[in-house]
Formats: C-alpha cells, sequence, structure tokens
C-alpha cells in the first residue's frame, strides 16, 4: 500500500458485523501505520484462557460482553494500535463512547450477502452456530447498524480483497484528519 498518510497518534478501532473484514483489514492498517494490532476475540481468548465459543456456552454472552469491554478498556489505555473488535462490541454504550473518545473509529460496512459469502464457510462463530445464517446476519445488521453507524468513519467493503478495502479506509482517515485540521 503506497499512500501517502498522516501519523496518527491515537488507536484505530475497525468496528461491524462478523465478516466485514475488521482482522485482515486490520491486519495491513498496523503494518501501513506501523502500529501493534490486536484482534480483541484473540485477547479475550489470552485473558480467559478459553476459546470465544467455550466462553458463550459456558458463561453467556452477557458476561463474555463485560470481559470484552474490559480488554478493549486496557487495549485502549495502551500505546495507539490497530484493535479489530468483535462484531457486538460497539453495542455497548460504554464501549461505544470509550473508543470514540480515545481512537479514531471506523465501521467497515458489508452487506448481508457479502457477509453471509465469508462467513457460512466457518463453525467459529458462536452467533452463527446452528441457525439459518443469512437471517441471523439480517437480523443482526438491522439491530446493530444503529451502533455501528456512531463510529467516526464508515467505509463499505464489497466483494473484494482485504488489501481494496484498507486502500479505501486508509483514504477515509487521510480524509477525516484532513477535515479536523480545517
Amino acid at each position: 500500500m503506497q499512500v501517502k498518510t498522516k501519523k496518527i497518534n491515537k488507536s484505530i478501532m475497525l468496528v461491524g458485523l462478523m465478516g466485514c473484514g475488521k482482522t485482515s483489514v486490520g491486519m495491513l492498517l498496523s503494518k501501513h501505520y506501523k502500529m501493534p494490532f490486536f484482534d480483541s476475540d484473540v485477547e479475550i481468548e489470552k485473558a480467559s484462557n478459553i476459546s470465544i465459543s467455550d466462553f458463550f456456552a459456558n458463561y453467556g454472552e452477557a458476561e463474555f460482553r463485560k470481559g470484552e469491554e474490559k480488554i478493549i478498556s486496557r487495549l485502549l489505555n495502551d500505546e495507539p494500535s490497530v484493535i479489530a473488535t468483535g462484531g457486538g462490541a460497539f453495542i455497548s454504550e460504554n464501549t461505544r463512547s470509550m473508543a470514540n473518545e480515545n481512537a479514531l473509529t471506523i465501521w467497515i460496512n458489508a452487506d448481508v450477502e457479502v457477509l453471509y459469502e465469508r462467513t457460512s464457510k466457518s463453525d467459529r462463530r458462536p452467533l452463527l452456530k446452528n441457525t439459518d445464517i443469512r437471517a441471523k446476519l439480517t437480523n443482526l445488521l438491522n439491530e446493530r447498524q444503529k451502533f455501528y453507524s456512531q463510529a467516526k468513519i464508515v467505509v463499505p467493503t464489497y466483494k473484494e480483497t482485504a488489501r481494496s478495502t484498507s486502500r479505501r479506509v486508509i483514504k477515509a482517515i487521510d480524509e477525516y484528519l484532513k477535515q479536523s485540521e480545517d
């Protein structure tokens, strides 16, 4: 990615529904901005010593969200980094407020067909187990877009590579920072 860009002195936090590309795009942004990369789900697994699926099964979604909020708070209080969040992280008012205050929040917005194509072949997503995946994604997107839309930047993604989406994210960040200076 040979895009000229400004230095960022706060974290970049990627939000959006599972399958939108937060992790893949986040890793590319991390290299581009020379910032550490964290996936909040991986950090939760490290802290709890249990997989996300097992965490959901053993403790439920409410307990998972509490742990998720603590992990995201810790990440936001460390050095600036690129953070890919779980799909439900930005639903929490506390997490959303903390993120918008301490990070550059970016919603990677994908339509249901793109999300379905990217998630339907995996069994590692607890909310998609034993359900009609397309219908579940549609419902989740309808419920969550009002929260995701509160991110500072919205970047659409399509049936494309993470590299293509990341180029648009970098361009959107540059435009946002330029507008913030004016």
